[in-house]
């Protein structure tokens, strides 16, 4: 028996493919995460969807301490014997960098969709890695 949660980013949208899916997925999996909830969003233009909304005021450390609080505030994450991770391929690995708990990645394809300015350049983030520690 498989006791499933899904927890989500900004705003639970529909699948493009079953929305009949989704709708089963939120009256039966779906757990609100005031911390995921709080993360800033803005509109992705070429795709239509929504992508962490970086600046001044949202920036890498924010993004890891409120990762960090769902992890260890909520029950159904911090008590999950495995967390199954559909996000871009950096996101997961951060996932993995705050859980001692086995982290599966599925969406590979988008590895670096949203992700934190100082990693969008391959030439500077290496030097600067630590900058906002």
């Amino acid at each position: 028996n498989l006791d499933l949660s899904l927890f989500y980013i900004g705003q639970w949208a529909g699948a493009e493919k079953c929305e009949e899916c989704m709708k089963y997925y939120a009256e039966h999996f779906r757990r609100e995460s005031p911390s995921l909830q709080d993360m800033p969003l803005k509109k992705y233009p070429s795709q239509g969807a929504f992508e962490l909304a970086w600046d001044d005021d949202f920036r890498y450390p924010q993004f890891l301490a409120l990762f960090s609080h769902f992890l260890q505030a909520d029950p159904r994450a911090s008590e999950a014997d495995v967390l199954l991770c559909m996000a871009p391929l950096w996101l997961c690995a951060h996932l993995r960098m705050l859980t001692s708990k086995p982290v599966a990645g599925i969406d590979l394809p988008h590895t670096t969709f949203s992700h934190p300015q100082h990693m969008k350049d391959p030439g500077v983030w290496p030097a600067n890695w630590n900058r906002d520690f």
